[in-house]
């Protein structure tokens, strides 16, 4: 499910790393707009707990911004999935069903 088109060395991730450490590191590199960087992160923190609903809407963002937007649809949606309350996944997936952006 990675983003890049292009093989590059992944970034290592500590087998004994925790959860809320992965999602900071790949809030860390989204917010240096190291997107592909960030997107093996969130990747990672849904492998170890496909539970959690803002980790699908970060990943989501990260497409968006990257314009893969078949790919943020079903981040939100399965956000959206996990947590109806979840406002800002149905702000960003109104915006790409509304907008055309398919």
């Amino acid at each position: 499910m990675l983003l890049s088109r292009k093989k590059k060395k992944s970034t290592p991730i500590p087998p004994n790393s925790k959860i809320e450490d992965i999602l900071e590191l790949g809030t860390f590199y989204f917010l240096n707009q190291k997107y592909e960087q960030a997107a093996e992160q969130f990747e990672h923190a849904i492998q170890l707990d496909p539970q959690r609903a803002k980790t699908y809407y970060n990943l989501g963002i990260i497409y968006e911004i990257q314009n893969h937007c078949p790919e943020a649809r079903s981040m939100f949606s399965k956000a959206l999935e996990l947590d109806s309350g979840l406002a800002c996944a149905q702000t960003h997936l109104d915006k790409i069903v509304g907008g055309g952006k398919l």
